[in-house]
């Protein structure tokens, strides 16, 4: 279960990212401190509520409570979009990761266009012809992961049409030619390939689904999707409307396949579409039928999408009004607001609207990305699906994906750490329970707070949790790097000339242990996308500012003797607190890991000066063989490793003393005597050997 729970947590406690951005601001007018007009209020289910905006705001952000739907519908009658989105933005601050925004590399592989429904807004969805194969071969689908994974893709995102066999015989009759009953049946199939020849995790976007086609699909995916889209039947109902006479769009069969996911513990994507000819009511009713699932199943929905409605031609809506950005700002603040901090909300970055007439002539209105900087002042934690250079957006073509060195920049100004994750957002990857530093480093005791997920124990089938855990790094998220501990880097090396030479692949090497050919590094030393730095300081987060002076004063605690300053009665509470510290500093990214660099170099500054010294010493090596076998290891030696590593050796004294003496005749002041755990030692060999050291000459002894 993933939950979140906040002690003294209050809003104006939370400082939220976006105070320490250094892009352009927004006029977001009043504050989301005032007090709500009318006094009390009476909600829809009969309870009186004299809650100030701030109180219902701050409960939220806490954790301690979700908001009802005319809690909701009060803030937003009484709030203006700028405060909305500052009450959305204090949520979204106090959930387990603050500091960053998240997007998962991925390729699109669109399995098949034939669709059984046509919806008035979608060319995705297009009838078979009748000289074209209908789906996607198996080759193809690897040919494209393999790309993608090259490219440092770490997802393969399928979306299909809605059960094509149900509408085409040419479908049913391709299907069957394959040796498959049905399209997921495929799907599984091709997920399996995927999986086994490139590593890459499937994301299965396939409609409206079945209690066993789920379970079908859980065993080759990491996670999977549908969009609720609309819970108004009005849509489907009504001639000429979005969803009219798509059945698979009928709200209660998407909900009904929404709630399967969540009993069989699937890591499920959804949202809805904005501007299709909804109300705003009829939007927030598809949020809360969403959160109540979600809720019941203890946390299944990974995301909400929030997605925008562009009108494309060729379809029955392509004259039909775009919403605008504002209208999309409301409501990704309205979804942070219902689902509180832990849920990511997601807004797709290549389809986001950008004001055109608030820019001088001649310049371009995408120059500043004012549309990208206002979500992320509104609540919004992930970008979602980007593809590096490898697939187009398949379902909305005409929008290219933006470039992740613009995504980086325009984030990390706005206070933000861009960060890749995997298919399974992270708290469904790692197995944590992480008690963070708070935002107030006066009074830790009663402000930190602790996240606590289950991972892929419970989220992800055993025949995916072992790619799932090669991609990840200790945090969840992806690794995103061509190095990994363990990996051995001279087969990968070859690896890599194999491709070069035009040999991609190579039986004898699965990618699971060498993942090679290498990918491309996304992220830097600090964890975050390359790209953000271009001409950018931003200031760290305040958590990461307040962990900082935490710890410089429990130093400046320490007593010579290495003795705690705290009072006994405190001592459990204050290193609880030094914890939550540490642990926030080790998560750093980004601005906050530039941070944590510049405090650990003032810190060596006032204690050692700008002096950096080092010894002269000698390592010598008493014995090689060991009772333990590291795999890192390439210095012990034991009987069956002697045609590898050589014969095992144990050093006489006389030999350690002379070794000793060499050195100190040539200027050393140090040895290091390194060895193997060996059998047969007792304390009384290791006393033998430092005076055999030291008879050789008067060093430090390490």
């Amino acid at each position: 279960m993933a939950s979140l729970s906040c002690v003294s947590a209050s809003l104006h406690r939370v400082t939220t990212p976006r105070d320490r951005r250094t892009g352009p601001r927004v006029n977001h007018g009043r504050g989301i401190s005032a007090a709500p007009r009318g006094g009390a209020h009476t909600t829809e289910d009969g309870d009186a509520s004299t809650s100030t905006t701030s109180d219902l705001v701050g409960a939220v952000a806490s954790g301690s409570r979700d908001l009802t739907r005319s809690e909701l519908d009060r803030l937003t009658a009484t709030l203006d979009l700028g405060s909305l989105c500052d009450a959305a933005a204090s949520v979204r601050a106090a959930g387990p990761d603050p500091g960053i925004v998240t997007f998962s590399p991925k390729v699109f592989v669109p399995l098949t266009f034939a669709c059984r429904d046509r919806c008035g807004y979608c060319t995705f969805a297009k009838d078979p012809d009748a000289s074209d194969k209908i789906y996607m071969s198996v080759t193809q689908v690897i040919e494209v992961a393999e790309r993608g994974r090259i490219a440092g893709a770490t997802e393969c995102l399928f979306t299909l049409g809605d059960r094509p066999e149900a509408k085409y015989p040419a479908a049913k009759q391709e299907l069957r030619s394959m040796g498959f009953e049905s399209t997921v049946d495929y799907l599984a199939h091709c997920a399996q390939a995927v999986l086994d020849k490139t590593g890459l995790l499937p994301h299965c976007n396939a409609g409206v689904l079945t209690r066993d086609e789920l379970v079908k699909l859980r065993r080759v995916s990491a996670s999977q999707g549908l969009m609720l889209e609309s819970a108004s039947d009005r849509l489907v109902d009504t001639a000429d409307a979005a969803h009219h006479r798509c059945e698979s769009k009928r709200p209660s069969a998407r909900i009904r396949t929404l709630d399967l996911a969540g009993e069989l513990q699937i890591p499920f994507t959804s949202g809805i579409l904005v501007g299709i000819g909804e109300t705003r009511a009829e939007r927030l009713d598809a949020l809360f039928a969403i959160r109540d699932i979600d809720r019941k199943h203890k946390g299944h929905v990974q995301e909400i999408i929030v997605q925008n409605f562009r009108a494309k031609e060729g379809t029955r809506m392509s004259a039909w009004p775009e919403p605008s950005l504002d209208e999309l700002i409301w409501t990704t603040a309205c979804a942070r607001l219902i689902f509180g901090p832990v849920t990511h909300i997601q807004v797709p970055p290549n389809l986001t609207p950008e004001p055109d007439d608030s820019y001088p002539a001649g310049t371009s209105a995408t120059a500043d990305r004012e549309g990208w900087r206002r979500l992320l002042r509104c609540g919004l934690s992930d970008w979602g699906g980007v593809s590096p250079g490898v697939t187009p957006d398949h379902v909305s073509p005409e929008a290219p994906w933006p470039h992740l060195s613009e995504l980086a920049r325009v984030t990390q100004e706005e206070g933000y750490a861009l960060v890749p994750r995997l298919a399974a957002q992270a708290r469904y990857v790692v197995q944590t329970r992480s008690t963070l530093c708070p935002h107030d480093s006066s009074n830790s005791s009663n402000s930190s707070w602790t996240h606590e997920t289950d991972g892929c124990q419970r989220w992800i089938d055993p025949n995916v949790a072992p790619h799932v855990r090669v991609l990840a790094d200790s945090e969840g998220l992806s690794r995103a790097s061509a190095w990994c501990p363990g990996r051995e880097e001279s087969a990968v090396d070859e690896a890599a000339e194999a491709l070069e030479a035009g040999k991609i692949g190579n039986k004898n090497k699965p990618w699971l242990a060498l993942r090679s050919p290498r990918p491309v590094d996304i992220v830097g030393v600090d964890g975050a996308v390359f790209g953000g730095r271009v001409g950018v300081n931003p200031e760290p987060s305040s958590r990461v500012k307040a962990a900082i002076e935490r710890l410089k004063r429990r130093g400046e605690g320490l007593l010579l003797e290495g003795k705690c300053s705290y009072d006994i009665d405190d001592f459990d509470v204050e290193t609880r607190s030094d914890e939550a510290a540490v642990a926030t500093l080790l998560r750093a990214r980004g601005a906050d890991f530039d941070a944590v660099c510049t405090a650990a170099d003032i810190a060596r500054r006032e204690q050692c000066g700008d002096v950096v010294s080092y010894v002269v010493n000698r390592n010598i090596n008493y014995t090689n063989v060991c009772t333990l076998s590291c795999a890192f290891c390439a210095f012990s030696k034991g009987p069956a490793a002697e045609s590898l590593r050589g014969k095992p050796y144990l050093l006489a004294m006389d030999e350690i003393s002379r070794r000793t003496a060499e050195a100190w005749a040539r200027g050393a002041t140090e040895v290091c005597m390194q060895g193997g755990i060996h059998p047969d030692f007792t304390g009384a060999d290791y006393l033998e050997i430092l005076k055999a050291a030291k008879a050789g000459a008067e060093v430090r002894l390490f």
